[in-house]
């Protein structure tokens, strides 16, 4: 949470000296509950999809915290060789981190058709989910040995120093969706 800001506490010297314009978070209450909300819908997931935990052959996690990853695989009682884990390059990189560690892992050869694959994540808001998806994507033609892929790389980088919005209007032009009064 920002304690400070908006309209019920307004910006005032107090406010900025005191740094209550800054986001605050119970470090280890948000971890014990992404682990939860984690493992839990995962095992929902797993149970809707008519499987076992045993059945899952890979699990791609949300790339927020390695932590947090360890201690979820720990819960669902998949070792980490089962897991796919990226972070450690590109760090948290938001609701692109599935997509990337996906990617990645298929063009490494480690994502096969037949496969169960579970999908969790939790992340802003305190928002979480999970899927079971049975992949039919055939490898590429030669798995990919570099680390990090030359794929998702760019997009990284393009991410982090902002060239990826460039030339992109990211607000509507004055006047769009203006009412006019009739009458």
């Amino acid at each position: 949470m920002t304690p400070a800001g908006g309209s019920r506490f307004p910006a005032t010297a107090r406010t900025i000296a005191e740094r209550r314009h800054y986001i605050v978070m119970e470090g280890r209450e948000v971890f014990k509950g992404a682990v939860t909300a984690m493992a839990a819908s995962s095992l929902e997931a797993i149970s809707k999809s008519g499987l076992q935990p045993g059945d899952i052959d890979l699990v791609v996690p949300h790339q927020a915290n390695q932590r947090i990853i360890e201690a979820t695989a720990r819960r669902l009682k998949v070792p980490m060789d089962g897991v796919v884990m990226n972070i450690a390059r590109y760090g948290n990189t938001s609701a692109a981190s599935i997509p990337i560690a996906m990617a990645e892992a298929w063009e490494q050869g480690q994502i096969r058709p037949g496969q169960q694959l579970l999908l969790t994540a939790f992340g802003a808001g305190l928002a979480w989910g999970s899927l079971v998806l049975d992949w039919t994507l055939p490898p590429p033609a030669e798995p990919s040995s570099e680390e990090p892929t030359r794929s998702a790389l760019p997009i990284v980088n393009a991410l982090r120093d902002g060239s990826l919005w460039e030339g992109l209007e990211m607000l509507p032009p004055l006047g769009a969706g203006r009412v006019e009064a009739v009458g």
